[in-house]
């Protein structure tokens, strides 16, 4: 019979986040918490953004990307965007050009500039 040796928790080194690790749970809880309003389809596309968004809040998938995460067709994708844009949760930092590769790049507001509804009243 062979004995095996338990290792506790306490032996177990611990992995530290890293310090932008809070700012992003922030980020994201606040999306959470205070844009309910934003309608499903906005909110993913607006999701898709957060999870590539670096540091300073800028993201830049394609629309083609966006929309394969999405399950929608780019045009979809195109008209949430320019719904998220017009209603402050986004900044459009660099449009992108079609045909030549390149991405637009947009950056994620902060949230307490956020609308905690929307412009025209409570949600249905």
């Amino acid at each position: 019979m062979t004995s095996q040796k338990q290792v506790g928790r306490s032996q177990i080194p611990k992995k530290t986040a890293p310090k932008q690790s809070a700012k992003r749970w922030s980020l994201l809880n606040d999306a959470i918490d205070h844009l309910a309003w934003v309608p499903d389809g906005e909110h993913r596309v607006f999701m898709v953004l957060y999870r590539f968004a670096n540091e300073s809040r800028e993201a830049w998938p394609g629309q083609t990307l966006i929309a394969r995460r999405c399950r929608c067709s780019q045009g979809e994708v195109s008209r949430r965007l320019k719904w998220l844009l017009e209603h402050g949760l986004l900044e459009l930092v660099r449009r992108g050009h079609m045909g030549s590769r390149t991405a637009g790049v947009y950056r994620i507001q902060q949230p307490h500039s956020w609308p905690s509804a929307p412009p025209d009243g409570p949600p249905d």
